[in-house]
């Protein structure tokens, strides 16, 4: 089922052309990272799908799952618990799951999100996202200000996740040549 189809996408910041993309089509499955240097247009690729810009068409069954680097999603004065449940398709117990893969032991689920680091919140926010109703799913650098561990928590959440789910996509951005999170193709801008 083709979910995402993008044709003639063109941007430009002044005269400098930051996109030129002729004909992407993504489906269901399928695992498209973005990749490329500072300032090369890769957030704002990501920006263009979310809000459909012109040549960007999405399956009306589409729904978005969004990872953004302003983790605005949290709310600060609720604890990890709390914010995870608000939105959230599964059980406690499989939230406390994959919150304990995301290396939070069992008595800092309690915890504030304003009591948490960088990174504590990054990985909240991505437990979010990763127990809400989504089909599809963007990432615009999920792995900024984790540790190796970290990362390595983060991906056997996205695998533990495609054990209990397994029919969500995931379209992850990160600066620079390399993603961590496995994927089985690239768009390098």
């Amino acid at each position: 089922m083709l979910d995402l189809d993008i044709n003639n996408l063109k941007k430009y910041y002044g005269d400098r052309p930051i996109l030129d993309i002729k004909d992407l089509e993504i489906y269901r499955e399928d695992r498209i990272g973005v990749v490329g240097l500072n300032g090369s247009g890769k957030t704002t690729l990501l920006n263009m799908i979310l809000n459909r810009g012109k040549g960007i068409k999405i399956s009306r069954k589409a729904k978005m799952g969004y990872f953004n680097q302003d983790l605005s999603i949290l709310n600060e004065n609720k604890s990890i618990i709390e914010n995870m449940i608000e939105s959230n398709i599964y059980d406690e117990t499989t939230v406390r799951i994959i919150l304990a893969r995301l290396l939070f032991k069992r008595e800092d689920v309690y915890k504030k999100v304003k009591m948490l680091s960088g990174g504590e919140r990054i990985k909240v926010s991505l437990a979010k996202i990763l127990t809400s109703d989504f089909n599809i799913l963007i990432l615009d650098e999920p792995t900024n200000y984790l540790d190796i561990y970290s990362i390595e928590a983060v991906e056997e959440g996205f695998s533990r996740l495609k054990e209990l789910e397994n029919k969500k996509e995931k379209t992850q951005q990160r600066h620079g040549r390399k993603t961590y999170i496995r994927e089985k193709s690239y768009a390098r801008i």
